[in-house]
């Protein structure tokens, strides 16, 4: 048998709710000028459900990707999904891919226990996750931070007088 030894660098993770698109921007405009090039960025949103109008939900998908590509800049990714227990929601970000991945013919956060376990398995405890998938199912942003103890703390730090 042969096998091989990895040192990998473990990812921290900070995740915060917000009541608005402002604050949102103004958190990502912070992380995007200070250059925090370790952490990754990821910030999911409801969008109201117009199953009854499809080409308005197009259109305000459409509308989020290029607010969000403008800002945080290229390359970034974007996606959406409707989650039986939270709705619609929107993704831009590092963790699209995790979200996105498809599991026999299906995103994973389509399934209802999607975003829990995606959370989970990113290192947010059980209480946390919950907690923060009922504020995004209650019209919250989510802004997740993602990467080295370090650079998580300094990012926090520098948020923490937006508050």
């Amino acid at each position: 048998m042969n096998t091989e030894a990895f040192n990998t660098k473990q990812k921290h993770v900070f995740i915060q709710a917000y009541s608005n698109i402002i604050e949102v921007e103004n958190v990502l405009k912070i992380i995007t000028t200070k250059s925090i090039s370790e952490v990754e960025v990821t910030v999911l949103g409801k969008l109201e459900d117009t199953s009854n109008h499809k080409d308005s939900l197009e259109l305000a998908i459409q509308n989020k990707k290029l607010y969000f590509k403008k800002l945080l800049g290229l390359p970034n990714f974007f996606g959406s999904f409707r989650n039986p227990e939270i709705g619609v929601v929107y993704i831009a970000g590092a963790l699209v891919p995790i979200f996105l991945h498809d599991v026999g013919g299906k995103p994973l956060a389509i399934m209802s226990s999607g975003p829990h376990g995606i959370l989970r398995g990113i290192g947010v405890n059980e209480k946390q996750a919950t907690k923060f998938l009922e504020k995004l199912k209650n019209g919250q942003l989510l802004i997740i931070l993602r990467g080295p103890k370090k650079e998580i703390d300094s990012t926090t730090s520098l948020l923490a007088h937006l508050q």
